[in-house]
């Protein structure tokens, strides 16, 4: 028989059940002490078989809540990932995945859960993991997971080139999370690089050493980085390979033409001016031989010349002035009749100052309007030079006076009265 004393209330067993809910709820610590902020009922986030309030993950990423929300106040707050959010920076990569050891911290290794734009290049790091970027002013052919185009979301300047890889795809503003300070837009959004190739035009110039103020646009001074031959003279911006024999511009790659430090000398010909030494022949046709004379026809093997030199071989005329040549008129000397005019000229080439061998320069018959190419311009059988010596014309023969034959000469007066004279009045010749 149960002792007698003072009645007490009795609890339904859902009553005591509740009641053992609510203290656990209050006091004992699950996972990490959060299940005060974390008590909202039975509900659950990630909807496996543990409420919120039981569950060290809430919502499934891999992170422990107490690793997401750091300070324990059941709030996402600044630096936090979200407990109840598999995506905190809407990147489309989930927190779980970068944070990838889960501790809560961004390692060197790992992009940011809570940035969308990691190295702060423009470009999201989802686009940048899954090459589904698209160059500014790309229509087609970008936008889906695109291995040849991955580019690393911890590194603005994947291709280590200089330029960022936002700036080489044409972006001239940050994104969302992009840091603008950190952030370098493309002054010149309708040309773009390739932020995986240092070198986008395989001219041995790195592209940011070819935009040397790293702005992405083509400035004065500049060669193009996407262009191998900036100036169009058939030599490359940089120096290249040809089979074994480098040749180019730029020799040491370096962005800059340069000159002897005490002559103050070109050493390299100019990758802006498709001819540095303004002799009227094309940088890359002197260098590889590939130049014409006058009349020739396409294309052409010579000697190389040097694109330095304007008069290579120096005899007093410019390399591009004997390609082109002049026009050499014969003449008879008594009655001035030309006999023909012909065009000619002389050769470039280092030791070719007399190219007919007549001991007249090429400069020489330039100035004389005679033939380089002849000892003998016309053809009287007295040389050139033989001319000169004797001061008669180098171009001019002696030749035979006109002759006049078949004429019929018929002089006559005609005779009138006048009056009583009979006087003539006008004459004619037929």
């Amino acid at each position: 028989m149960a002792p007698s004393g003072p009645s007490r209330p009795r609890f339904s067993v859902e009553a005591r059940a509740m009641g053992k809910l609510l203290d656990a709820l209050r006091h004992k610590a699950i996972g990490a002490g959060l299940d005060g902020p974390e008590y909202r009922a039975c509900a659950n986030f990630d909807g496996d078989s543990k409420p919120d309030a039981n569950d060290t993950d809430s919502d499934n990423d891999g992170i422990p809540d107490q690793m997401e929300d750091q300070n324990l106040n059941g709030r996402l707050d600044a630096g936090e990932t979200d407990r109840l959010g598999t995506d905190t920076d809407g990147d489309a990569i989930a927190d779980g995945t970068e944070d990838a050891d889960h501790d809560g911290v961004q390692d060197a290794t790992e992009t940011s859960p809570i940035d969308r734009d990691s190295d702060d290049d423009g470009i999201d790091d989802y686009a940048e993991v899954h090459g589904s970027w698209c160059y500014v002013g790309e229509a087609s052919g970008c936008g889906g997971d695109t291995s040849a185009r991955y580019l690393d979301p911890l590194k603005a300047d994947t291709d280590g080139d200089l330029l960022y890889d936002g700036e080489e795809i044409g972006l001239s503003s940050p994104g969302k999370d992009t840091l603008a300070t950190a952030f370098r837009g493309d002054s010149n959004p309708s040309t773009h690089t390739d932020p995986k190739v240092a070198d986008t035009d395989s001219d041995n110039i790195a592209d940011g050493t070819e935009d040397l103020n790293v702005n992405g646009r083509v400035d004065s001074g500049e060669a193009d980085p996407w262009l191998w031959d900036t100036d169009r003279d058939g030599l490359p911006d940089g120096r290249v390979s040809f089979g074994g024999t480098w040749k180019g511009e730029d020799l040491n790659n370096n962005g800059v033409r340069d000159q002897d430090a005490t002559t103050g000398d070109w050493n390299e010909t100019d990758f802006l001016a498709n001819d540095s030494d303004v002799d009227g022949v094309f940088d890359g046709a002197e260098k590889n031989g590939t130049y014409c004379f006058k009349g020739e026809a396409a294309p052409c093997s010579h000697p190389a010349l040097d694109a330095l030199i304007p008069d290579f071989d120096g005899d007093g005329l410019r390399d591009g002035q004997e390609l082109a040549g002049w026009i050499v008129g014969i003449w008879y000397e008594r009655t001035m009749e030309k006999k023909e005019n012909r065009s000619v000229t002389s050769n470039p080439w280092s030791g070719q100052t007399d190219s007919d061998s007549d001991n007249l320069t090429d400069f020489q018959e330039f100035m004389n309007g005679s033939d380089p190419r002849n000892s003998d311009t016309d053809g009287d059988l007295i040389s050139d030079w033989w001319e000169i010596q004797r001061k008669s014309n180098i171009t001019g023969i002696e030749g035979t006076p006109p002759q006049i034959s078949n004429v019929h000469l018929d002089v006559g007066i005609d005779w009138d009265w006048w009056g009583f004279l009979y006087l003539p009045l006008r004459s004619h010749v037929t």
